[in-house]
């Protein structure tokens, strides 16, 4: 970004990207050449001993005697209906002060981060990133690269700043 904004040619910093890509990738097929097996992930998950008990959330256990555990979906309900809400309040309140109308499109980014935390913490994904590898990257993807990016696009804090009285704003 900083040689895109202050016209600096950016063909260099381009090939030595490219470079450093095509080496890792070199590098990845000579050890994967040099392990010697053509088992796939699957093969090697079917012959290994099933020692483990796969449990889809700490909550997934048969409670003791007396215990009472919440039910597994209460975690990704919480963490997506209470940030929802709080934002929901914010853009009613900014529409009631009478500024400047906040953004559909701000409005529709954060709830698709919202939506898409809620997804990869869901029981389900939860449940199939324990025996399925793809279920383990989708959780990484979600939470790691677009539920957060989602969300910032929905500017909450600007957000904030324009539905709080101008004395606390300015703080």
């Amino acid at each position: 970004m900083h040689q895109i904004r202050y016209g600096v040619d950016v063909l260099p910093y381009d090939r030595g990207w490219n470079r450093a890509a095509a080496t890792l990738l070199i590098i990845g097929a000579v050890l994967a050449w040099r392990s010697g097996t053509n088992d796939t992930w699957q093969d090697r998950v079917e012959r290994r001993p099933q020692r483990v008990r796969y449990v889809t959330s700490p909550f997934a256990h048969e409670p003791s005697a007396g215990a009472a555990y919440p039910p597994t979906w209460l975690l990704p309900v919480l963490l997506v209906a209470v940030p929802v809400l709080l934002y929901l309040a914010g853009v009613r309140r900014a529409r009631q002060r009478g500024g400047a109308r906040w953004s559909r499109w701000r409005t529709g980014s954060f709830l698709s981060g919202a939506g898409m935390l809620g997804l990869a913490t869901s029981p389900t994904l939860e449940a199939l990133a324990h025996v399925d590898a793809r279920g383990h990257v989708a959780q990484h993807l979600l939470l790691g690269m677009y539920a957060p990016l989602a969300p910032v696009l929905g500017a909450p804090l600007t957000l904030l700043l324009g539905s709080i009285p101008s004395p606390a704003a300015g703080r």
